[in-house]
């Protein structure tokens, strides 16, 4: 598979995790550029049976790489506006209400979790990446990311269960 169909066939789901990450429309589309320009320097060296864990774990690491450079991660609002846009269409205004809370709830309990749990969450619920892609692409033992997903998933249930969910905006 040549550079040019792999960015065709996985450059949306890429940005789409790589935006998620870094909530900056930019910085993912540089991250993105970045992970596409290492995976062409490394795709010459290397044999890669599965693409998209492939491509999202080097991505995950520029964003690593990025984010040590920053000492920081960037949090605003572009993620939930984003991850919003896609429910424009609903049929009614109710619906379109209701569908943003629910998704800017969801983002409030992920930011509760640690950076593992979170990331595990994303991987395997929102983008549905197996769990060995996953424990790969964090450099993960498998059981460990097992261990976080059920600890993450736990306590977003405990979270939904134990707040009203308009408490706290």
């Amino acid at each position: 598979m040549d550079l040019d169909q792999i960015y065709l066939d996985y450059f949306n789901d890429l940005y789409r995790y790589l935006y998620f990450l870094s909530n900056d429309h930019h910085q993912a589309e540089d991250l993105a550029h970045e992970t596409f320009y290492r995976a062409f320097l490394e795709m010459r060296s290397s044999d890669i049976y599965e693409m998209k864990p492939w491509l999202f774990k080097v991505g995950y690491h520029a964003f690593i790489d990025l984010t040590r450079r920053n000492k920081k991660m960037i949090v605003n609002d572009h993620v939930t506006k984003r991850m919003t846009e896609q429910f424009e269409s609903a049929s009614s205004a109710e619906e379109t209400y209701l569908q943003k809370e629910g998704i800017q709830e969801l983002i409030h309990y992920l930011e509760a979790l640690s950076s593992y749990e979170k990331h595990a969450i994303i991987l395997c619920d929102f983008h549905q990446l197996k769990e060995r892609e996953a424990a790969e692409i964090l450099n993960l033992k498998l059981n460990t990311l097992k261990s976080h997903i059920y600890r993450g998933r736990r306590k977003m249930i405990e979270m939904i269960e134990g707040s009203d969910p308009h408490e706290g905006r």
